[in-house]
C-alpha cells in the first residue's frame, strides 16, 4: 500500500467531527431543556408555576431541580 499522510485532510477531519459531535451534545441538551434555550416557553413555565399549576411545578422540579438547573432567581420550594 502506498497511501500519502495528508495532514490538512486529517485536521479537517478531527475538526469537522468535532463540531459535528458538539452540535450533537448541544441538540441533546435543548430537547432535554427547551425552557432554557427558548424564552417563550420559559415564560409560559414561569407564568403557570406563578398561576399555582401543580403539573407545572413537578415538572419544574423533576425536569430542572432534580438535574441541578435553575431557571429562575428563586426556587418553587421558596415561593410556595
Amino acid at each position: 500500500m502506498n497511501y500519502k499522510f495528508n495532514k490538512k485532510r486529517f485536521v479537517y477531519i478531527i475538526t469537522s467531527g468535532l463540531v459535528v459531535g458538539l452540535m450533537f451534545v448541544q441538540l441533546i441538551d435543548f430537547f432535554r431543556f427547551p425552557e432554557c434555550y427558548l424564552t417563550c416557553f420559559k415564560y409560559q413555565l414561569q407564568c403557570d408555576i406563578e398561576a399555582g399549576d401543580k403539573k407545572a411545578i413537578e415538572y419544574y422540579n423533576e425536569t430542572y431541580i432534580a438535574n441541578g438547573r435553575e431557571l429562575f432567581e428563586q426556587t418553587i420550594k421558596e415561593r410556595f
